[in-house]
């Protein structure tokens, strides 16, 4: 039997104790169960072994009557009682193994809008410029102010912008109020 050696074991005047509940194993008390928990008095072996350098376990010669598998609780505090009550509460991690997450290194959150790429933008000055929506199969034009930039994304505001606004964003330079124009691609958002 091995133990968590820094977080499990403890030491007082009679030796080396875990604290443990006999009727409950490792993983079969859900969150929120009461475990009763007393000191049992183990004689420790050599064998350590460490488990990815996270966790160093140590080995039990002795058990002191506990059967492998045995729910026994890692950070119990310090204290003189032989026995003591304590809520099972384990730490969760919200993602599944092999999730994706996306970090902002950035250091403030960007602000919420309408962010475009610098091909999406015929520029006026450093503050304004104007885009092109498309609308009923013809081309809108929209003058807009420039208020932040994210890495290649500027975020702009205009007359009429909102929430899935269809931005054309390759040959604007060629393009008049009203044309006519034809969707070939739909990028989609992070694309």
């Amino acid at each position: 039997m091995f133990v968590e050696e820094r977080r499990s074991l403890r030491k007082d005047d009679k030796g080396h104790f875990v604290w443990a509940d006999p009727s409950l194993s490792f993983g079969s008390a859900p969150d929120g169960t009461v475990a009763s928990l007393r000191k049992f008095h183990v004689k420790l072996g050599e064998q350590r072994r460490s488990l990815q350098g996270l966790y160093l376990t140590r080995e039990i010669v002795d058990t002191g009557g506990l059967k492998v598998g045995t729910y026994v609780p890692l950070d119990m505090p310090e204290t003189d009682a032989e026995e003591v009550k304590a809520v099972i509460a384990r730490p969760q991690w919200l993602l599944r193994p092999g999730q994706l997450v996306r970090v902002l290194l950035a250091a403030e959150t960007p602000q919420p809008g309408l962010y475009v790429p610098i091909n999406a933008i015929l520029p006026v000055s450093d503050s304004e410029g104007v885009i092109f929506l498309e609308e009923d199969g013809k081309a809108r034009r929209v003058e807009v102010r420039l208020l932040g930039r994210v890495r290649a994304l500027f975020r702009v505001e205009g007359e009429g912008l909102a929430a899935g606004a269809r931005v054309i964003m390759d040959y604007i330079h060629f393009l008049q109020d009203g044309e006519r124009v034809r969707v070939t691609r739909i990028r989609k958002k992070g694309s």
